[in-house]
């Protein structure tokens, strides 16, 4: 009769005898963090990874989570550029992982696009089932992981900023690997500059701070919230998002909306025929009119649009922009805005995608409407910014 321990013994070096080298360096990973089945994912500009492999082979790896359309995430770009160019010939490995927020961030074509006119380089895989992100238990856009030769993650950070930490912490750990980088400056931007307009002197609610007491020190100031338009989205932890109260008897229908109310901070109104959508609302009228539009108050130096349109001609869907009921200047319009020989302002929406509609002087409190030319245009989400430059 053959021993039992025998043949325990005899497998167990079956076994390790018949897995490979690569194998056994995914042993380096923890099972909780690892891209699950990399094989059969959609990757850019890679061949498929696995975390566990490239730490095998000596690299650390930087795993962050983002998607397109999100502005936070295409503020942290330049800083994810400037690791990968200084330090992925030093064995850092940056796998950005594209979670989609909106149906439309799914599509190949579009992440193609975004990926190319930001010149992001690094490995990135495709996430629209949430698989990576459920792997990680993750929350956030943006997102970051950072990871030892040993699979452990010594290092995270959500949301914006803290570039020179997190680059501190890269440094790290190549330093441990043996790598020499006096010769290689760190960056200086921790956190993107608030513009000091932003300290003009509005006092919140909550604020300890008002004219009463703010002598020498800066103002408590407050900036209007992410603005979600389609119905899913539209109940947060700081209340409604839509100031139209018959909003929400109108879900998946067309309705015409009448805009009578006070405004209200971190709410948009709705004028005219719209259809409210689970991720968007979207004009249903074909007769552009004053009387046609979505409005809201806000405080903020930058406004972003996440817009779409199912306009089949490819000069896209015109779309008018007034600040307080004017027209932009040259110096209050962002990026994507354009002003016409009338002195008229307004963007033009066809690809699906984040707009830069308003980059103002100064900090402030105004009222922004879109006033929709053709009936194609949705809108699913607004941003804010304070920052001394750009959006």
């Amino acid at each position: 009769m053959v021993n039992q321990g025998f043949i325990v013994i005899l497998l167990a070096f079956i076994l390790f005898s018949c897995t490979t080298e690569n194998q056994l360096n995914e042993l380096y990973v923890t099972s909780e963090y690892e891209i699950p089945d990399y094989e059969n994912q959609q990757w850019v500009n890679s061949k498929p990874l696995s975390i566990g492999g490239l730490l095998g082979q000596g690299n650390i790896v930087l795993v962050d989570f983002w998607t397109y359309t999100c502005v936070n995430c295409i503020r942290t770009f330049p800083f994810l550029s400037e690791w990968h160019d200084k330090y992925s010939d030093r064995g850092l490995v940056i796998i950005g992982v594209h979670t989609p927020e909106f149906e439309f961030e799914k599509k190949l074509q579009n992440i193609e696009s975004s990926i190319k006119k930001n010149k992001l380089d690094y490995p990135i895989v495709l996430d629209n089932e949430f698989i990576i992100w459920d792997e990680f238990n993750n929350r956030y856009w943006p997102a970051k992981y950072l990871f030892d030769s040993e699979g452990k993650v010594l290092y995270k950070h959500f949301g914006e900023g803290g570039y020179v930490e997190t680059e501190n912490a890269i440094r790290k750990l190549l330093e441990i690997q043996g790598e020499d980088l006096d010769n290689i400056t760190i960056g200086q931007i921790d956190n993107q500059d608030i513009d000091d307009s932003v300290f003009g002197g509005f006092y919140g609610d909550s604020s300890t701070i008002d004219s009463a007491n703010s002598a020498g020190e800066k103002p408590f100031y407050e900036m209007t919230r992410e603005l979600y338009m389609g119905y899913e989205r539209n109940l947060s932890y700081g209340g409604l998002y839509v100031g139209n109260l018959d909003y929400y008897d109108q879900v998946d229908k067309v309705h015409s909306y009448i805009d009578d109310y006070d405004y209200a901070h971190n709410r948009f109104y709705l004028s005219g025929t719209w259809y409210a959508g689970a991720e968007y609302i979207s004009w249903n009228s074909n007769t552009p009119s004053s009387s046609e539009y979505l409005s809201f108050k806000f405080r903020a130096k930058s406004v972003n649009g996440v817009f779409s349109s199912m306009a089949s001609s490819k000069q896209g869907v015109k779309v008018l922009v007034k600040l307080d009921d004017k027209y932009l200047t040259k110096e209050q319009a962002g990026i994507d805005v354009q002003i016409n020989s009338n002195m008229e302002s307004f963007i033009v929406v066809s690809d699906p995608k984040m707009y830069s509609v308003l980059i103002l002087p100064e900090y402030g409190e105004h009222v922004v409407s879109f006033l929709p030319q053709r009936e194609e245009f949705s809108a699913f989400a607004f941003t804010f910014g304070s920052y001394e430059e750009g959006y």
